[in-house]
C-alpha cells in the first residue's frame, strides 16, 4: 500500500468502561484524584478536556460515526468510571446516527473496572458479541432480528 491511500473503515467498534466526557467525569466525581488524573493527562484547561472528549466532538468528524456496528459496554460494578459515561455516550451516538447508518447498542458487562480486561473472560464475551453483530449487520439484518428471535 502506497502512502496517501485510504484504509477501509472498521466494520465495528467497541467501547468498554470508557471515559467519553472528561469534564463530566471530573464534575460527577468530587474526589481530588479525578481532577489530578485529568490534569496530569490533559493539563488544567477545561477546554482541552472537552476537545479530548468523544461525546463533545463535532458531528461528522469521528470514525465511530461511520462504522456499521458500535457497542458501548459498562459494568454496574465499575468502581472508577460511572455508568453515565457509557449511557450518555450511547444516547449521543444514537442521536447522531441517522437511519440506515448502522447499529449502536449497550451491552452490560460484569465485574469490576480492571477485572473485565485483566481476567479476559468477560471481554471475550463482549468482543464475541461484537463479532456476531458485525456478521449480522453485514447480512443486512439488525441486532434486534437476532436477539428478538426473528433470525
Amino acid at each position: 500500500m502506497e502512502g496517501g491511500e485510504k484504509l477501509p473503515l472498521p466494520l465495528g467498534m467497541l467501547g468498554s468502561e470508557g471515559i467519553y466526557d472528561i469534564p463530566s467525569l471530573v464534575e460527577r466525581n468530587k474526589h481530588p484524584f479525578y481532577r489530578e488524573f485529568v490534569v496530569s493527562a490533559f493539563g488544567p484547561s477545561e477546554a482541552t478536556w472537552a476537545a479530548a472528549s468523544p461525546r463533545q466532538a463535532a458531528t461528522g468528524s469521528k470514525l465511530w460515526e461511520k462504522t456499521e456496528v458500535l457497542i458501548i459496554s459498562h459494568s454496574d460494578d465499575d468502581e472508577y468510571v460511572e455508568k453515565e459515561q457509557s449511557t450518555d455516550m450511547l444516547e449521543h451516538i444514537k442521536a447522531t446516527k441517522k437511519d440506515g447508518q448502522g447499529q449502536a447498542v449497550y451491552l452490560p458487562a460484569e465485574g469490576k473496572h480492571d477485572e473485565i480486561h485483566e481476567k479476559g473472560v468477560e471481554m471475550a464475551r463482549i468482543v464475541g458479541t461484537g463479532l456476531e453483530m458485525v456478521w449480522v449487520v453485514g447480512w443486512g439484518a439488525s441486532w434486534e432480528d437476532v436477539r428478538g428471535g426473528r433470525m
